[in-house]
Formats: C-alpha cells, structure tokens, sequence
C-alpha cells in the first residue's frame, strides 16, 4: 500500500482520470519484467539512472516500512510531471547499486470500491496487447479485507500477469477512514505495479519473520 506525508491529492474528474491512466505511453512491448516500463523505469535497472543519490536518501529518510529484513528498502517519489501517476512506490537493494526489484505507479484519490475496480479491469484489459501470452491470476471484483485494520473495512482487489520472471499486478487499495484516521499518512489507490519473482520471494518468505 502507498503511504506518503504530501498533501492529499484531490478526485480528479473521472473522464480525465480515465484517459490518463489508460495513456500507456510509458509501456512498452514486455515479453519478461525487466522489459515493463512504468515512467521508463524498469525492475532492474538502477535507481541512480532516474534519481541522485542525495534524492533518493531524502526520500528514503521520509518513508515508513515495518519490514524485518534489510536486503530492499522502500522509497516513495511523488511524479509531479507525469501524465498518468502520482506516485512511484520502488523498493530496491540495500546496497550502493540501488538496483529495482519492484516498483509501481499509482494514482492517489478518494475511490470507492466500485470506481476503483473498474478503472483496474480497464487497465488490465488494454494491457493484453503487452502480455498475450501472461498467464492471469486473481479477481479485480474480490474484496480481499486488508488484515492490519481491525474494524476489516479496509479492503483491496488484485488482478495479475504472470510473465517471466515477475508478475505485472493492477490493484486498487480503498482504506477506511478509521484505519486512515489512525495511520493519516496512508491513502487510497489505484496501482500499476511490476514485481520481480527474487522480490516476491522475499516478500513471502523473509520480509516478515
């Protein structure tokens, strides 16, 4: 889920979030993860290609993470000139290469359940042409409670290509407002995000002992 200390961004109208999230001018042709772009970035590339270094500990020194292994870290950057997304959410190497293991581009609004899940089915639809040959996992239409919020009215729905070597997730996130009263710094969104399998891996099996 996407955390972030900026000031809350605001519903955009839907026509005009419809476009621009539907823009996949920053895809290109992926038969393997390392191919995917989000914003030209790709699992595997350098952080240290798109940010400095003094940026990127800035934005580390300002992003919470509550994971109980160190081999990735996890950083927000907020896309004040892109077209389609308003955060990049990259967790990357603990170590001087900065090397991308997963990161996503996400639009931040106040979704409902229901508009969320639309805009997820159609951009996981027009994302066929990229991973014809993807094998697809998951519901964009089930509720999956989100277990660190005791009241389970937080919730999200995920929808996934399986390519080679990672997975290319479209999520949508919706928080309640106690869980966000209690943790203001998260926020509801809508995310495309691409996963190495060496990240999901650890995720599953390391990140939390």
């Amino acid at each position: 889920y996407i955390m972030y200390n900026e000031k809350v961004f605001f519903m955009r109208l839907l026509i005009v979030v419809l476009v621009l999230i539907l823009n996949l001018q920053s895809f290109t042709k992926a038969d393997d993860i390392t191919q995917f772009e989000i914003e030209g970035m790709s699992v595997g590339d350098s952080l240290l290609n798109y940010f400095s270094k003094e940026h990127i500990k800035k934005r580390i020194s300002i992003t919470k993470s509550n994971y109980d292994s160190d081999k990735y870290i996890r950083a927000y950057f907020i896309l004040n000139n892109s077209k389609n997304y308003d955060v990049a959410n990259i967790h990357f190497t603990n170590d001087s290469k900065y090397k991308i293991a997963s990161l996503s581009g996400a639009i931040m609004n106040d979704f409902t359940f229901e508009k969320c899940s639309n805009k997820q089915i159609q951009i996981f639809e027009d994302l066929k042409e990229l991973f014809a040959n993807g094998v697809v996992e998951g519901d964009p239409k089930k509720k999956i409670t989100f277990k660190r919020d005791d009241t389970k009215k937080s919730v999200y729905s995920t929808v996934k290509y399986k390519i080679e070597d990672g997975y290319i997730d479209v999520r949508c996130t919706i928080f309640s407002k106690e869980f966000q009263k209690k943790y203001p710094n998260v926020g509801s969104s809508l995310q495309v995000i691409a996963h190495s399998e060496v990240f999901i891996d650890w995720l599953r099996n390391e990140a939390y002992k």
